[in-house]
């Protein structure tokens, strides 16, 4: 049996990310891909051109969508969104920049930074429940 290849691959730019200093989106805020974003998703798709692709699998989000929209046309895939590849919920340092967070939070801050996988952001997921949301859908589906 030939090997599976498995890409992983961020959705391209929002405003959110191409903000000075960049905001966190987690999965309630939910822009479209920048204007950037696009070019970015259509040139990784040209890198990725020269491979085949049988599936393509998102997040439900906005612009995980798009980006996979336009990777996947090149093969005539239709991506399909999975809940559990939903972004990390970052609770309520959604909207926020690391600045404001370090400011009003620093004692959060200072601990989320030293162990993500152990201490969830405010109201939200820590990276740990993120792996045990995704790392299922991935071994179920790679096999």
């Amino acid at each position: 049996m030939p090997p599976t290849f498995l890409y992983l691959i961020r959705h391209a730019a929002t405003e959110a990310n191409l903000a000075q200093p960049p905001r966190l989106q987690g999965r309630y805020h939910d822009p479209p891909l920048a204007p950037l974003g696009i070019h970015q998703a259509e040139a990784a798709r040209d890198v990725l051109s020269e491979h085949t692709f049988h599936h393509c699998y998102c997040s439900p989000l906005r612009r995980a969508r798009q980006t996979a929209a336009i990777l996947a046309a090149l093969h005539h895939l239709i991506p399909q969104p999975l809940d559990a590849l939903v972004e990390c919920d970052v609770g309520r340092w959604g909207g926020c920049t690391w600045n404001d967070i370090r400011q009003s939070d620093p004692v959060t801050f200072t601990r989320f930074l030293a162990h993500p996988g152990r201490y969830p952001y405010p109201g939200g997921e820590c990276l740990q429940d993120v792996y045990l949301r995704v790392a299922p859908v991935l071994e179920d589906d790679v096999q």
